[in-house]
């Protein structure tokens, strides 16, 4: 219960358990190179400040909703699409300083750069 980071990278893992949320003070979350298709289990880890999910399976990042303090996502190399949706999710984000969508379809969009800064 008292960890403040969670390094679970390279475990193959497809989805974050339902007792993700017995680790409530976890401000640090390594989960790059898994095979993750989607955020679940987040809601109770309001904490969280800093996602490291390169190279996984994401589709969409709508299971962030409740990381209302994300500073850093690092989401490099997954399969978003829909560059809008993913900024509508984004725009919620009022500390999120460091953003990568790079290998991701939504940032072949036109004008990615433009839209995301924007």
């Amino acid at each position: 219960k008292e960890a403040v980071e969670l390094k679970m990278n390279n475990r193959a893992g497809t989805s974050l358990s339902p007792d993700f949320k017995r680790f409530p003070n976890v401000e640090v979350l390594w989960v790059n190179n898994n095979r993750l298709q989607s955020f679940t289990h987040l809601d109770t880890n309001f904490r969280i400040q800093h996602v490291y999910v390169q190279d996984n399976c994401l589709v969409s990042l709508t299971g962030l909703h409740a990381l209302k303090f994300l500073r850093t996502l690092l989401a490099a190399g997954n399969q978003l699409r829909n560059l809008q949706k993913q900024i509508d999710v984004l725009c919620k984000f009022a500390f999120l300083t460091k953003l990568d969508l790079s290998g991701n379809p939504c940032s072949e969009e036109p004008d990615y750069r433009l839209r995301v800064l924007y």
